[in-house]
């Protein structure tokens, strides 16, 4: 399977869902049964995904981040978890059809305008299963979320990493990446 690229470039409002839309159905072009999803700045550093992927195909796995910001608390439905469901992302072919019935009737929160939030809550309403990466990271990539990001990587592993904006940032993540797999950390916390 090759990489389709489709929609306007947008992250943010009905644009930015309008994209993550368009991209959902392009994949139900493709034979395949699951899908790895993502965006530019988010990628998985092993060559394989992990087998556990693929076990239950109800399973929306995200790379999921706990909103900490306290001004946008009030903005989530009541009763929604504080979550985005960041990419990288991982699902089946039955996810896919379920996320594109869910668009169709949950439509954009104005004050949280991303396909992250967006995502999340048409699992959340619905109750379909989802389930966060083991070994995710999604950090800004600010210096202090570099350091954080190079660290998790370099000492536990993570594998699944959000958000890498440049190149230089990148060549960072992959040094962090084979210094882990050539020098195994001795002892976990």
């Amino acid at each position: 399977m090759g990489s389709r690229l489709t929609g306007k470039q947008a992250w943010v409002g009905e644009v930015g869902i309008a994209r993550v839309r368009i991209q959902l159905e392009a994949l139900l072009t493709y034979p395949e049964k699951f899908f790895f999803f993502t965006d530019a700045d988010a990628f998985c550093l092993t060559p394989e995904f992990p087998q556990y992927l693929y076990r239950d195909a109800d399973t929306f796995w995200v790379n999921l981040y706990e909103d900490h910001f306290e001004h946008q608390a009030p903005w989530y439905p009541p009763g929604c978890p504080k979550l985005a469901f960041m990419t990288p992302l991982f699902f089946s072919r039955k996810t896919v059809a379920f996320l594109l019935e869910g668009m169709k009737q949950v439509p954009m929160n104005p004050r949280l305008p991303y396909s992250d939030n967006n995502l999340m809550e048409i699992a959340w309403r619905f109750g379909y299963p989802y389930a966060g990466f083991e070994g995710r990271c999604s950090i800004a990539s600010s210096p202090d979320g570099m350091l954080a990001m190079i660290g998790g990587v370099r000492r536990e592993g993570l594998t699944f990493i959000h958000s890498i904006k440049t190149t230089s940032q990148a060549d960072q993540i992959l040094a962090a990446r084979q210094d882990f797999l050539h020098n195994p950390p001795r002892f976990r916390y």
